[in-house]
């Protein structure tokens, strides 16, 4: 089950990085290359610590085949969410 670990600075809402966790998963399980090889919904497990940064953490349970694929994609889509972001927090 591939596992993720974003890691945030404390100032972030961890509300809306959730909710952009959520969108990716939802979107992954509506793409036909992708929802074949998932097995349910993100699972958020939590913040792991409170600190300068904190990792939120969670899962997608996924067929074993499909493991290393989700996980990439999820990777990809996840550096492009929060580009996308950081570009409209910057540009105001």
């Amino acid at each position: 089950m591939p596992r993720f670990s974003v890691t945030v600075p404390f100032y972030e809402d961890s509300d809306r990085i959730a909710a952009a966790l959520t969108e990716i998963a939802a979107e992954m399980r509506h793409d036909p290359d992708f929802a074949p090889l998932m097995l349910g919904d993100l699972k958020l497990l939590g913040v792991d610590a409170s600190r300068r940064r904190g990792p939120i953490t969670g899962e997608i349970p996924c067929t074993s085949a499909g493991r290393w694929k989700v996980q990439r994609e999820f990777n990809r889509r996840l550096q492009k969410r929060f580009q996308e972001l950081w570009h409209r927090a910057r540009s105001g």
